[in-house]
């Protein structure tokens, strides 16, 4: 007499379903933080890359360039060391970041827009960023002709207060930190690092 396959008792059932209730319950919240992070990272690169683009332009063309953090991408814009979106431009773009990026067709010396050489939105709006220059607020950051700085920005830190605490401070994110040397350097650096001679460490 042939055996008929045995089902599943509703026991076996709901012990199936409360383990992956509780497999779930542990990965989400790990999930979530590692997107945080991801989050974190890719602003942090985005900012990195504006940067070094800035400076470029800066060496290039020959002129001091501009790149600043700013609260809106439109007209009503205005500079903010908090600001989610960055811009790159020969003049101050306050009140003016709808201008089509036009630089390439205008004199030098015209300051009636701010040719605007680039800009971006910001990636993510859950991303923190606080711009500071020893320690102080400031918003932007001019790099010279020979690449070297002339002030503003020497600090950048990217965090996600909506996702909890930096990991140097007990939380469990990781945090970026970008350093802009003197020099123009650009270095995007992890503050938890306590090695020295680890390449992340932010010195």
């Amino acid at each position: 007499m042939l055996n008929r396959p045995r089902g599943y008792s509703l026991i076996e059932v709901l012990i199936a379903l409360a383990i992956l209730g509780v497999l779930m319950g542990l990965g989400i919240p790990a999930f979530n933080t590692m997107m945080k992070n991801f989050q974190i990272r890719s602003a942090a690169e985005s900012l990195v890359a504006g940067l070094q683009a800035a400076r470029n332009e800066a060496v290039n063309r020959n002129t001091s360039v501009r790149f600043q953090l700013v609260t809106t991408l439109t007209n009503l814009c205005a500079l903010d060391d908090n600001g989610p979106h960055w811009m790159i431009s020969r003049n101050v773009p306050t009140g003016k970041c709808a201008q089509t990026e036009v630089a390439d067709f205008l004199e030098p010396n015209d300051t009636a827009i701010p040719q605007i050489l680039q800009k971006r939105f910001a990636q993510d709006g859950t991303a923190y960023i606080a711009a500071t220059a020893a320690g102080v607020p400031v918003s932007a950051v001019i790099f010279s002709s020979l690449g070297r700085t002339n002030g503003g920005i020497d600090t950048i830190d990217v965090t996600n207060p909506m996702g909890g605490a930096c990991e140097a401070a007990g939380g469990p994110l990781r945090c970026m930190r970008i350093l802009i040397g003197a020099g123009g350097k650009v270095k995007m650096c992890d503050p938890k690092v306590a090695v020295t001679t680890d390449s992340r460490y932010c010195q």
